[in-house]
């Protein structure tokens, strides 16, 4: 009965857990659907979503150690707002200008809390910034010129005798090309984030293996499980429309004991892509009230 326990708790920490407790990238698309929103203000936004396999595309730098298995859940999400009247590109402009826009992007479906740090935090966290957007292919920050880290707190997450808490570090960044007749575009990188489960020590020992929560790798910095990067843009459809766009990605790098792994009821492959479908369903979850927000604010 305890190894049952111990099986169930294992698959749900790993393919939910280690997923859900991240907020706001892509390979082996494997379909494509449709679906259409109506907001409060009868605006109407189409969203592509894009389920990725968890197939190593050579982007992933496979270090595997001693008796761990490395799994990779990683998806991308995609979605459009249907053609909007376009008064200026200055208004445009102001719009992604404005400060509560890092509210409205960050803050999902309002249950998270937003908290904009200090300049000298921003500072501080600037060489990691650098280094996770050379990852993700995001532009350089420059917290002196406007680029901004936000903390943000999700509610959290509870299982039976079980419950993690999540505070994650973004990086924001407003790119404004110096063309006038440009779009502009929101990148929000993911930098670092402090989990912590609080339950029994069985099980939150369980979910410290799976997610690496205070492990330390040999040169004393943290092992980063987690890379992302979601992309918030405006682009002319026509002389006096534009839309809005989202493009979110999420790649969960689990470090799972080997062992631990042969008493999961399913198989490596069968995880990543359960794991996968996870990490999908939280993008959904958290950007399609974003594109909301912004449509109403607007």
């Amino acid at each position: 009965q305890q190894l049952r326990t111990m099986r169930l708790y294992a698959s749900a920490l790993l393919l939910l857990t280690s997923v859900e407790a991240f907020t706001p990238f892509p390979s082996g698309i494997q379909r494509h659907t449709q679906c259409t929103t109506r907001t409060n203000r009868d605006r109407v936004f189409t969203c592509t979503k894009v389920s990725a396999s968890s197939k190593d595309d050579g982007d992933n730098e496979q270090i595997e150690e001693k008796g761990v298995t490395t799994l990779h859940f990683k998806a991308n999400h995609v979605i459009e707002s249907d053609p909007i009247p376009l008064q200026s590109l200055d208004d445009l402009q102001s719009f992604f200008q404005k400060d509560e826009m890092r509210t409205i992007l960050l803050g999902g479906n309002g249950e998270s809390v937003v908290e904009e740090l200090p300049l000298e935090k921003g500072l501080e966290l600037k060489e990691k910034w650098m280094e996770q957007c050379s990852v993700v292919g995001g532009e350089m920050p420059s917290p002196g010129d406007g680029d901004i880290a936000c903390k943000v707190e999700t509610p959290g997450i509870n299982f039976p005798g079980l419950q993690i808490v999540s505070d994650s570090i973004i990086g924001t960044k407003l790119v404004l090309e110096t063309d006038a007749s440009a779009c502009p575009e929101y990148q929000m990188v993911f930098i670092e984030d402090k989990r912590s489960a609080s339950g029994p020590r069985p099980l939150v020992w369980i979910f410290n293996r799976l997610t690496g929560a205070g492990k330390e790798d040999t040169s004393g910095k943290k092992e980063q499980a987690v890379t992302s990067i979601s992309k918030v843009s405006a682009s002319m459809v026509s002389d006096d429309s534009f839309v809005f766009t989202i493009d979110a990605s999420l790649d969960v790098a689990v470090k799972f004991p080997s062992l631990l792994l042969k008493i999961l009821p399913v198989s490596k492959e069968k995880a990543e892509e359960q794991g996968s479908e996870s990490v999908m369903k939280m993008l959904m979850k958290s950007t399609e009230p974003v594109m909301k927000g912004m449509l109403e604010s607007y």
